[in-house]
């Protein structure tokens, strides 16, 4: 084997799942190294809070992976890109459910690769960039004639619900698509009541948060705030309560946004909820299609969507022109027609967040070839 050969360690560290893969460099490598963790299940005994166990475990797999090929761990041609569920600030992420802490210049240090420390969500972004249109596995339009409408050198956005509510956006810095992300707090702008029933919804969330103001549109838009604003409708209408699905609900503290979105059905509480959501969720996305005019493409991402897509029952809120998701979205007033020109995509893939992780790994890679090249 080619001691020159470049590889690229991709992760995808989530609050909750983590997915983290070895590369060759080249593009559209196999996967020499792969593992998917639930995070919970590696919680305890940390060498180190720079280290989570599931970095300790995944880098010596690759170690004995390598090491079959006549390959030496430290080889420096080794560059790592994770895409963290926190800020990063100084190549180290604070994790925003206080879960752990991964520190990129204590990696590189331990392990003499070259790392690099991402949000989480500027992985979303780049990895949008790896989504083949053309495959309804992959991503499926929510506007109609969307890929006909792709200009390859457009901006683009990427809006996910997760955790919390993620927005990115994506600009062209050549003539050719070699697209930079950028990373954006959007989803903490404000939520808008559309009637009487969600400016109840808004002022029982300030009580709730202790805000006495302004609320959030993450606090609506996320599993979290599925979960509150199912919690508001049964407080408000107690006679609609189905006691077995409300028993499973508080029961679930972790999945309750997930119990909602399964046991919606016709007219229940659980499916106005899900309107409410699917509600806010275009109208923000909308929000996003009117700032960024993203003529490259506006991507719906994360978990939630792609659960919502998958159930008949909450499909029909998010699919077609007379969605509640897609009459939210276009509903801009007078500048409504903007959106038209707008190609708007659902992303199927469960995996662009370590995708995107590999897209910068392996920019990283070939820019330090490069270097190495020149000084050669």
């Amino acid at each position: 084997m080619d001691s020159a050969t470049a590889y690229v360690i991709a992760g995808d560290i989530g609050g909750t799942n983590s997915r983290i893969r070895l590369f060759k460099a080249e593009d559209n490598a196999p996967v020499l190294v792969g593992v998917d963790y639930l995070n919970e299940t590696y919680l305890e005994d940390y060498q180190s809070e720079a280290f989570p166990k599931i970095l300790l475990l995944f880098m010596d797999a690759c170690k004995d992976e390598l090491a079959k090929m006549g390959i030496d761990f430290t080889n420096p041609t080794i560059t790592a890109c994770f895409a963290c569920a926190g800020p990063v600030k100084n190549n180290k992420c604070e994790f925003s459910n206080n879960i752990f802490v991964v520190d990129g210049q204590a990696i590189q240090e331990a392990f003499k690769i070259h790392v690099i420390l991402i949000n989480d969500f500027v992985g979303q972004g780049y990895g949008c960039l790896t989504l083949d249109l053309d495959n309804e596995h992959e991503c499926m339009e929510l506007s109609e004639g969307s890929r006909s409408k792709i200009n390859k050198y457009g901006p683009k956005v990427c809006i996910g619900a997760g955790t919390g509510l993620g927005e990115c956006f994506l600009t062209n810095t050549s003539d050719v698509p070699d697209y930079t992300c950028f990373p954006s707090e959007g989803g903490h702008v404000e939520f808008a009541p559309f009637n009487q029933l969600e400016q109840e919804l808004s002022q029982y969330l300030k009580d709730k948060f202790g805000s006495t103001d302004r609320i959030s549109v993450e606090r609506i838009v996320s599993g979290r705030g599925l979960a509150d604003v199912y919690d508001f409708l049964a407080k408000k209408f107690p006679e609609e309560v189905d006691r077995t699905v409300d028993d499973e609900f508080r029961q679930k503290w972790v999945d309750q946004g997930v119990v909602v979105g399964s046991k919606a059905k016709d007219g229940n509480l659980c499916e106005k909820a899900v309107k409410i959501f699917a509600r806010a969720y275009g109208t923000e996305a909308g929000n996003c299609a009117l700032k960024w005019y993203p003529t490259g493409g506006l991507y719906v991402t994360g978990g939630i969507i792609e659960k919502m897509l998958k159930n008949p029952e909450t499909q029909k809120h998010f699919e077609g022109e007379d969605s509640v998701f897609m009459q939210s979205y276009k509903n801009k007033g007078r500048l409504s027609y903007i959106l038209n020109d707008v190609p708007l995509f659902a992303v199927k893939a469960k995996d662009i967040g370590v995708r995107g992780a590999q897209v910068i790994a392996v920019r990283m890679s070939k820019q330090a070839c490069s270097r190495n090249n020149v000084t050669n």
